[in-house]
């Protein structure tokens, strides 16, 4: 296995495949998390403006960021999403569900307790 997860995986966090990809380097991990929910924040919020503008080449584009850097932390759910919404734009389609669905696993990983700490401090950051 390469650390990846495939797009099928519905898991909100894997922390199987967050800590073969960092090993029991805490600081690293902490600053990893941080600079994730800062970018993935960022990526959400620029998606949904080009969502507003009817861009589907740019969903495409922060879809496929959002797709890679979930699949770097084993967030599968996320990774799920962001693989549909890239497909689906890339034929052209704005589908609102496949938007929602991107944002609601957004939202879900950014409560789960291996994550929330590291969105609370990127939060405070920002």
């Amino acid at each position: 296995m390469n650390g990846y997860l495939t797009e099928e995986s519905s898991a909100v966090l894997d922390e199987t495949v967050l800590r073969g990809q960092i090993g029991d380097d805490s600081a690293f991990l902490e600053e990893l998390l941080v600079v994730f929910a800062v970018t993935i924040d960022a990526q959400v919020v620029a998606l949904l403006a080009a969502a507003a503008r009817g861009d589907s080449t740019t969903i495409a584009g922060h879809a496929h960021a959002i797709k890679g850097a979930a699949a770097n932390i084993g967030a599968g759910a996320l990774l799920s999403a962001a693989a549909a919404l890239e497909r689906a734009a890339l034929q052209g389609d704005i589908a609102a569900h496949a938007l929602e669905a991107l944002h609601s696993a957004w939202r879900k990983l950014q409560h789960h307790p291996a994550i929330e700490p590291f969105v609370k401090k990127a939060n405070g950051m920002a």
